[in-house]
């Protein structure tokens, strides 16, 4: 009886310590994101933006394309994120996020998985078939270079969505800030 309740007692601490292991795993790989899939380099000859400006959400109502510009990553001058939305705003889909270096030049594209941004995700076929959407009809000079950049980066727009995609479908465990990278060069 006595070995009998010290091979029961063995038995139940280790499912404990396997099960209290597994839980374990889990908080860490969905406490911290997994690194991103980074894409060979494309090498580019871009213009720079003389003064990127934190201007907060700049919309525009005719197209719904809106973006904004921010900095909190080292060995950058900040980003915009770009997104296409419905006319009221109230549903957003993340186009692309843009690396700018200290000089004014992007050095980076990437994308973001739907909880960074607050996005609706939708498939990479939808949401390239909008992607000339993306449109300003306001005069300011980051609105109008945002445009002719995606305008000029659009293959490599449409293989950094197309491959999250794929990324997100075989997602298991953990969570991405960032899902895929493309340096500029």
């Amino acid at each position: 009886m006595n070995g009998r309740r010290k091979a029961k007692d063995f038995l139940i601490r280790r499912v404990i310590i396997i099960l209290s292991s597994l839980a374990l795993f889990t908080l860490i790989l969905l406490r911290f994101p997994r690194a991103p899939h980074i894409l060979p380099p494309a090498h580019l000859d871009l213009p720079t933006l003389s003064n990127p400006k934190s201007e907060g959400d700049i919309f525009d109502p005719k197209s719904g394309a809106f973006y904004f510009y921010h900095s909190h990553r080292e060995n950058e001058q900040g980003h915009f994120h770009t997104f296409l939305s419905d006319l009221d705003k109230s549903v957003h889909h993340h186009l692309v996020g843009i690396s700018i270096d200290i000089k004014g030049k992007p050095i980076a594209l990437f994308t973001t998985d739907d909880w960074v941004t607050g996005e609706e995700m939708i498939p990479y076929p939808q949401l390239a078939g909008r992607i000339d959407d993306f449109a300003f009809t306001d005069e300011s000079p980051t609105s109008q270079y945002l445009q002719t950049l995606l305008s000029r980066l659009k293959p490599q727009v449409l293989q950094l969505l197309k491959t999250r995609d794929e990324i997100l479908t075989n997602h298991k465990l953990g969570r991405y800030e960032i899902v895929t990278y493309l340096p500029l060069q």
